[in-house]
């Protein structure tokens, strides 16, 4: 993953909002929630679930699909991985690893 990915995908991650739609995909597994479902479980609006979903499909890290009238969301557990993994390449064993994949 190059580092402009994990930045864009970390960013999407810092804030409490968004942490807690990631955590109830998770939850949700495959099968994926509602948009509307989602709203409720938050209490969030859902122009707001909106916005914050657009911020966590551009960051790859949610995909929606249309489902009749409504938008099934899931998480990307593969792009999870993939920042995992880059995040782990951070600590002090893997830190050269880490910088040469940086550049």
């Amino acid at each position: 993953m190059e580092e402009d990915e994990a930045i864009t995908r970390l960013s999407a991650l810092a804030t409490p909002s968004r942490l807690r739609i990631v955590r109830e995909l998770a939850d949700a597994g495959p099968e994926g929630l509602a948009s509307g479902v989602l709203a409720d479980r938050l209490e969030v609006a859902p122009n707001t679930l909106s916005t914050q979903l657009l911020l966590l499909s551009n960051a790859r890290l949610v995909r929606g699909r249309r489902s009749g009238r409504s938008i099934i969301y899931t998480l990307k557990e593969d792009a999870l991985a993939e920042l995992k993994a880059w995040v782990g390449g951070l600590s002090p064993q893997h830190s050269d690893t880490a910088l040469k994949n940086a550049s």
